[in-house]
């Protein structure tokens, strides 16, 4: 029986003990789950302060990073307000500086009228017997003799090259063509003295009326507005026409730049050579307006511009540069022809402030090809951008003159073909030509 007691006693010892062991090792688990459990939280506490700090620290980056913007948009304005300022103040320096130019301009103009009478060199009664006398009436276009002492070198369609001697070589071409396009009627008379006249009505009872003499030289221009008002748009000098009448022949042409001095331009260069994909409508208008760079006491007449540079070179230009040509052609794309808009405005609006403004187009080729076939091709580029400016903008047909000058001023010095060569130029050529004080 105590054996037994004994081993009872034991068991329950046994019993005990691993009751208290697993009583124990429950607790130890539990207590182990509550720390992962608070160490879980702890950390997940940390995470959230983290990205709590995170996001505070990024609000504050972004209001800083708003308040360098706000303070860099505040300055950047503050220098454009003060470029702004400045540009107006230089553009108004300029304003004055030009209204002196074209006050000074006026009172130039105003002098040489003054000295020269209101008419100038102008014999506007020769000009009533042209307009007003009987001729022959011709029933087909004229044919004109070659200039005195020139040779005929070759003819390309409907222009002759001729070589005037001591190395002048031009392109001529018929300038009434252009002006004929949409004539009502047209009739040519001869004149006594061998001068030709072209007579073109247009629609609305305007008349343009083109003396020329035997060679086809052009004499003077004359538009007749419906009201009777007489433009003269050129008029050649006295002595063109005073021999002829005198029963004398006119002699070889004579590049009048002999009689002038050495050219001495005063103005900036790009106010003298305009690039026109550098300049605004404006700044063409600005250059067509100028006087001759270098005071003249005379007037030229259009052959004389045409063939002598110096003559020329007395009124500023415009490059039209962004008008090019492919090589041999002569077209114009619907894409250049838009580019034409600016120089047709400030055109317009002289032409609006005086109807005798004349302008020269000069045509130009790279070196690529004969010096003859350049010389044609140029004639027609010239045409081309002076067709355009009458068909899409309206400009009136009788104050633009054309001319080709082949490969002759090269603008890149190269005998390679050259895009940049094969381009136009614009001058007016109103003080030269035009001796009558205004325009009508």
């Amino acid at each position: 029986e105590q054996q037994r007691q004994r081993a009872e006693e034991e068991r329950r010892q046994v019993e005990e003990q691993q009751r208290q062991r697993a009583e124990e090792e429950r607790r130890q688990a539990e207590d182990q789950q509550r720390q992962r459990a608070e160490d879980q939280r702890r950390r997940e506490q940390e995470q959230a302060d983290d990205r709590r700090r995170e996001d505070e620290r990024q609000a504050e980056e972004r209001r800083r990073e708003e308040e360098r913007r706000a303070e860099d948009r505040r300055r950047e304005e503050e220098r454009r307000t003060g470029e702004r300022r400045r540009d107006d103040d230089r553009r108004n320096a300029e304003e004055r500086r030009r209204g002196d130019d074209r006050d000074g301009d006026r009172d130039r103009r105003r002098a040489d009228r003054d000295r020269r009478g209101p008419d100038g060199d102008f014999d506007r009664e020769r000009m009533q017997r042209w307009l007003s006398e009987r001729g022959e009436r011709l029933e087909r276009e004229p044919r004109f003799d070659a200039p005195p002492d020139a040779r005929r070198v070759e003819q390309d369609r409907n222009r002759v090259i001729f070589d005037l001697g001591g190395g002048e070589i031009v392109v001529r071409h018929d300038e009434t063509e252009r002006l004929r396009r949409r004539a009502e009627e047209v009739y040519y008379d001869r004149l006594p003295n061998g001068f030709v006249r072209t007579t073109i009505e247009r629609p609305g009872g305007v008349r343009i009326v083109t003396i020329e003499d035997r060679y086809g030289n052009l004499i003077e221009r004359t538009r007749i507005e419906r009201n009777g008002r007489q433009v003269v748009l050129f008029s050649a000098p006295r002595e063109y026409y005073d021999r002829r009448e005198r029963g004398r022949d006119r002699p070889r042409w004579r590049d009048p730049a002999i009689d002038l001095p050495p050219i001495q331009v005063t103005i900036p260069r790009n106010e003298y050579v305009l690039e026109a994909e550098r300049a605004d409508r404006d700044a063409y208008y600005r250059t067509l307006e100028r006087q001759p760079v270098q005071h003249v006491d005379r007037t030229f007449s259009i052959e004389d511009v045409r063939y002598s540079e110096r003559v020329r070179d007395l009124m500023p230009r415009i490059d039209l540069n962004t008008i090019n040509f492919d090589t041999g052609s002569a077209q114009i794309t619907r894409s250049e022809v838009d580019k034409l808009s600016d120089l047709a405005y400030a055109m317009e609006r002289m032409i609006d402030d005086d109807p005798a403004e004349t302008f020269l187009i000069e045509g130009h080729t790279d070196a690529v090809g004969s010096d003859n076939s350049n010389l044609a091709l140029s004639d027609r580029r010239a045409e081309s951008v002076a067709s355009a400016l009458t068909e899409v903008y309206g400009i009136p047909p009788e104050n633009l003159v054309t001319q080709g000058y082949g490969e002759q001023y090269l603008k890149i010095n190269t005998q390679a073909a050259e895009r940049q060569n094969r381009r136009v130029t614009v001058r007016r050529i109103t003080p030269l030509v035009n001796p009558v004080a205004s325009g009508g």
